[in-house]
């Protein structure tokens, strides 16, 4: 659409320039052939650096700027052009008063002064639209994709990344289960156990980061860590029991490391449950909580150990 509008009225460039905050950010450009990029360099501006555009709109959606000199003073201050504007047109996004940031059109060829106006009053309407409907969008697939209680991921998006990491790749699957959540809720109520929650998955994320937590659960999350060997794990798990005891909370751990592609998911998660569970017991007898959970002499599990390219956790 932008390279239709800048084709259309002879312009250098077009943006599209998006509110966050307090800040307004490039996030579209088209620009003539020759003309540079700027849009890398146009992110995070303060919007008080743009009121030089915003005045202009008020209350119209689209504005001419006959002052180009004083405009290319504003614009150079804000760090809002990189181009030498003669005669710029722009357009509020905006609907029900509700401003989403603006459109610029750079240098429209003189005699399409009158056409940039009519053009783009009905465009920027357009956009407003679509901008609306893209965020629309992407929230609902982030409702889609995130655990509502915790924020971390759920397990629709822990299948899905299971399905991208490159084959050949060395992942760890890490699995935490919180100790005693019942008693919690039972004891102190389950907005309680709620935050326990919370505490537990910020844990985590603070080690392996929070696209890397997902909620499968209840009360289980499986953490995944990418091209790493035995040591790393061992020292990713050492420092999720510190940030759990940071948090004041307690949980079981297990782990297993495996080979992209795995072939059966579930197999793997189960047998990441089998030594978590087994963390969970040894908890219980209340024996050091820093010591290795897999010890040598344990038997090994059966469940998927003929998979080509796995390592077994007590290797």
């Amino acid at each position: 659409m932008l390279e239709s509008i800048g084709e259309a009225l002879k312009a250098d460039k077009v943006m599209i320039f998006e509110e966050d905050g307090e800040n307004v950010s490039a996030t579209y450009e088209w620009k003539k052939e020759g003309v540079p990029s700027t849009i890398d360099k146009l992110q995070k501006i303060l919007r008080e650096k743009a009121k030089a555009l915003y005045q202009g709109y008020d209350p119209r959606e689209v504005t001419i700027i006959n002052d180009p000199e004083r405009m290319n003073k504003a614009l150079k201050d804000g760090n809002i052009s990189a181009v030498k504007i003669n005669s710029p047109v722009s357009g509020h996004l905006a609907i029900n008063r509700k401003s989403f940031g603006f459109v610029e059109v750079v240098n429209p060829a003189p005699d399409k002064l009158k056409d940039a106006s009519l053009l783009l009053t009905a465009v920027t309407r357009f956009l407003s639209v679509l901008i609306r409907n893209r965020d629309i969008y992407k929230r609902l697939r982030q409702l889609g994709n995130t655990d509502q209680l915790t924020g971390v991921m759920n397990r629709h998006r822990f299948m899905g990344l299971m399905q991208h990491i490159p084959q050949g790749e060395p992942i760890a699957l890490i699995c935490a289960d919180f100790n005693d959540l019942k008693d919690i809720n039972d004891t102190d109520g389950h907005e309680a156990g709620d935050e326990a929650l919370r505490k537990m998955a910020c844990a985590m994320c603070s080690v392996v980061g929070q696209n890397r937590v997902f909620r499968v659960g209840g009360d289980e999350f499986i953490a995944v860590a990418e091209e790493v060997n035995l040591d790393d794990v061992k020292e990713i798990v050492k420092k999720m029991r510190q940030a759990f005891d940071e948090q004041g909370v307690s949980a079981a751990l297990g782990y297993g490391i495996f080979k992209m592609p795995i072939d059966d998911i579930e197999a793997a998660i189960a047998e990441v449950d089998h030594w978590m569970y087994y963390d969970k017991r040894r908890a219980k007898e209340e024996q050091h909580k820093d010591q290795d959970f897999i010890p040598d002499h344990l038997p090994k599990k059966t469940a998927g150990q003929k998979e080509e390219g796995k390592e077994n956790p007590e290797q």
